[in-house]
């Protein structure tokens, strides 16, 4: 079940209500909140709205009465903060429904730069294409510029939100580039007065995971008008291990057995890198290795879920502070700070050494090997069961043979800290009664340090291997002098506990990675009411420009840099951009109970050159109770660093050569061109065909990367809804919202698959056997299999998405409070992608 915690559709007090997963959409039933919420009324009449102060709602830069909005804005109340004990904006946004889980606790075990973030995620549309603001403004990002884009939601304090405002759909209009799934927009407290003291301690019902929270804030007012606040927190969240709870201590997969397609069993998995060494069981009585083992009890498989986490630890120390000033009776200045400590780590089982690949390189056509019988490492019963075989070099054994779990070196882990500063500095200055100039400048930084564990340098393991007696005769020492120097021990990987700790010190390659985002924002805003009076009401705008720098770098660990450790290689990332953009927006009240909006934007980045957007919407009460809203726009998103300039990050998954099965009678230009590349005509001239052999297929290496020539994306979104509020029940609301949202030219890495195919698929004349320097083969005689394979972002596809949003809340005194009763309906209609190139769609 989720917990679904939304504000109400004219900016009351949220409600709590259950959601139930449900066939291609999220039906909801209806639940009697048990938290009691003093304030406003949920629903509030058109007359009631008008009295309101008037406040910017995300998705306008003009000011109105209440939240009334051509598109759906959902908004979560400082009540339900309070009164839910919220303490980390992620957790609560993981509650929405237009919201999926992204990056958290609970799912970021297995990333490595990434772990220990809590990123939101609009529409099922990615992090990078929902915006996240602080005040309207932009945050800097939280995520490695080489990894991706997105605001860590840990890093931000929930002490001062006086609401959460969510918008879905496109807003770049009005917000710029990134706002494609929508924006959320956290709005602080300005005038907070007193000292406030939250603690909170808790634990799970098995008594562990303790989470602690401490949150001071003191705000007064000071001089002719000032006020200022500060809040200072911490918060510690503990890790759950998959061994302390049932349902996750046991290694499992989910399998297949009636033949129907679906996974709907459970069943032991287990691993058979084995911390005693695999080497087909040859440590044993010489039969083949179990494998076939679904029983824990009796199984010889290695169980990870004993080194896993199912969430990882998070600690935060976090400052934020805002003051305000009146220079004169209409100038007034203020700034903002943000500070965050976030410290996580993740962990995983201790490496899986292949001996024959990760030391030898046999996937990618290395031939060395360790020698069987004039081993002085392997226990006798080993070399007498592998000679009795024939086996006189493990490299015989081939790949996912000879291998051994390293636990020795203990787990893998990362360990991470970052940092995040953010500061502003703006004015508001009165013009005259009815127009109003605003500026500001924020820079923001977010600096990552990350200690990587339980790696192994592959290098110095092979100078390990070759081992000799020493001079007393009696123990081993490394057969390379130089290697000896510099502390080489011999590093014995056959049998349990059998590797030593000095071996675990030389052969340690634990790995260091830094990472720093910048960015800088200038921005100044007219604003108010044109001299067009209208029978309903003046005219409003807003007309702006702003100045963005976006810029990322990241250092990975010499080890990982030269590919000497057993993890893949991957380069350095550097790179940013800028963007002058300007924009306008119009707010048209053509009738008493109709008013227009409009928006447009145009940029220039340094990127992808000029890029213009455009919004209009409509918002009209058809009748006392009954209110339409709609909208339609374009949005875009600019490639970040991360598309553009990543590093090149070394990659061994399996691909497909095209010239696979190509004989001297296969037709098409793909066995055209294969047959013209020299090496690969010769293979089928002497065997009759183009086969690779299991070991050619696996050894296809490669680097995937940024790419400084990728475009934008571009959407066009629609929303169309009704909210109805009748007389005879004046706190009920119940609201009907139809959206479609599509992208264009979605940017992401190109599978290498797909390059080979684009490659090879074309008229003979056109072709390029390089593939424009992506692909290398073995041009020795007799080989030609693919070495390496690259690739890079591109704009790959179109991603289609559109459904139904339905709410029903009804809201009732109960006790000096307020009792939320609600009803949500979410209808998933399509989540399409199609391929631009090939035109494949992948329906979800």
């Amino acid at each position: 079940m989720k917990t679904i915690l939304t504000g109400g559709m004219h900016g009351g007090p949220a409600i709590v209500r259950p959601v139930l997963p449900g066939p291609r959409g999220i039906l909801a039933g209806v639940l009697g909140s048990l938290v009691m919420l003093g304030g406003s009324v949920f629903a509030q009449s058109s007359d009631e709205n008008s009295a309101l102060e008037e406040i910017v709602v995300v998705g306008s830069h003009l000011a109105r009465s209440g939240f009334e909005s051509s598109a759906p804005v959902t908004v979560i109340s400082a009540d339900l903060l309070t009164a839910t004990g919220t303490t980390n904006i992620g957790d609560l946004m993981q509650t929405l429904p237009q919201n999926v889980a992204s990056l958290n606790n609970s799912n970021g075990a297995f990333t490595l730069a990434s772990a220990g973030l809590n990123l939101t995620d609009l529409r099922n549309l990615g992090t990078d294409r929902t915006l996240v603001l602080i005040n309207g403004r932009r945050f800097v990002s939280g995520v490695s510029p080489a990894v991706g884009y997105g605001v860590d939601l840990n890093a931000l304090p929930t002490a001062m939100i006086e609401r959460i405002e969510v918008l879905t759909g496109g807003a770049s209009a009005i917000y710029g580039s990134d706002a494609i799934a929508g924006v959320v927009n956290i709005v602080t407290k300005t005038d907070f007065q007193g000292v406030d003291l939250d603690v909170q301690l808790g634990a799970s019902a098995e008594g562990d995971k303790n989470r602690e929270d401490i949150n001071l804030s003191l705000g007064g007012n000071f001089g002719n008008g000032g006020h200022a606040w500060f809040s200072l927190g911490w918060s510690n969240d503990d890790e759950l291990m998959a061994r302390d709870r049932d349902f996750s201590n046991t290694d499992l997969a989910v399998f297949d057995l009636d033949g129907d397609g679906l996974g709907e069993t459970d069943a032991w998995l287990g691993s058979s890198f084995l911390p005693i060494g695999r080497f087909g069981n040859y440590l044993g009585d010489g039969t083949p290795f179990r494998s076939g083992l679904t029983d824990r009890a009796n199984s010889d498989r290695f169980n990870r879920a004993d080194y896993r986490m199912i969430s990882t630890p998070v600690e935060r120390r976090f400052g934020s502070a805002m003051a305000s000033y009146p220079l004169t009776e209409k100038l007034e200045v203020f700034t903002e700070m943000n500070y965050s400590l976030v410290e996580s780590s993740s962990q995983l089982e201790p490496f899986g050494l292949d001996i024959n690949d990760n030391i030898f390189i046999q996937s990618r056509g290395g031939t060395g090997g360790h020698d069987v019988a004039s081993s002085l490492l392997m226990p006798q019963l080993l070399k007498d069961n592998l000679l009795n075989d024939g086996i006189t070099n493990i490299s015989q054994l081939g790949l996912n043979v000879a291998a051994r779990r390293l636990v020795e070196f203990g787990p893998r882990a990362q360990d991470i800290s970052r940092t995040t500063l953010r500061a502003v500095a703006g004015f508001d200055y009165e013009l005259t009664d009815s127009l109003q100039l605003q500026g500001y400048y924020t820079y923001g930084q977010t600096e990552q340090t990350q200690i990587g564990t339980g790696q192994i340098n592959v290098e110095r393991a092979e100078q390990a291997l070759n081992v000799e007696l020493a001079p007393d005769g009696v123990t081993l020492q490394c057969v390379g002098e130089i290697a000896r120097l510099q502390g080489c021990v011999p590093f014995n990987p056959f049998g349990l506990n059998t590797i030593t700790p000095g071996a675990v010190a030389y052969l340690r390659a634990n790995e260091k990675f830094h990472a720093l985002v910048e960015q800088e924002v200038f921005n100044v805003l007219l604003s108010g009411a044109t001299p067009l009076d209208l029978p309903a009401g003046n005219v409003g705008f807003a007309l702006g420009a702003e100045y963005r720098d976006e810029a990322g770098a990241t250092t990975p660990a010499g080890f990982a840099q030269t590919g000497i450790s057993a993890g893949n290689g991957v380069a350095p990332t550097d790179g940013g951009f800028d963007v002058l953009e300007f924009f306008g927006e119009v707010n048209i009240p053509v009738h008493e109970r109709v008013s227009l909006d409009a928006a447009v934007r145009t940029g220039d980045y340094s990127s992808v050159g000029n890029q213009f957007t455009w919004k209009v919407g409509a918002d009209a009460d058809l009748h006392e109770t009954l209110r339409l809203r709609a909208t339609t726009s374009t949005s875009v998103r600019a490639p970040n660093i991360s598309d553009l300039f990543s590093g090149a990050g070394e990659t061994f998954r399996t691909i497909q050569d095209p010239c696979d099965g190509i004989t001297a009678t296969s037709t098409g230009n793909v066995a055209v061109n294969c047959r013209s590349i020299p090496v690969v005509a010769n293979r089928i001239t002497d065997q009759g065909i183009f086969a690779l052999t299991q070991v050619e297929r696996q050894s296809t290496g490669g680097f995937l990367s940024g790419n400084p020539n990728v475009q934008e994306e571009s959407a066009d979104a629609f929303t169309v809804g009704l909210v109805w509020q009748p007389n005879f029940a004046d706190t009920l609301s119940v609201s009907l919202d139809l959206y479609d949202i599509k992208i264009d030219d979605v940017i992401l890495t190109t599978p290498r698959t797909t390059v080979m195919e684009r490659c090879f698929d074309v008229d003979p004349s056109q072709f390029d056997a390089t593939c424009g320097g992506a692909a290398l083969r073995d041009m020795n005689v007799g080989a030609g299999g693919l070495v390496s394979v690259d690739s890079s972002s591109s704009n790959e596809n179109i991603l289609e998405t559109s459904g139904v949003d339905m709410e029903v809340a009804y809201r009732l005194p109960v006790f000096g409070g307020d009792l939320g009763l609600s009803f949500f309906y979410n209808y998933l209609i399509e989540y399409n992608t199609t391929g631009i190139v090939d035109g494949d769609v992948d329906i979800d």
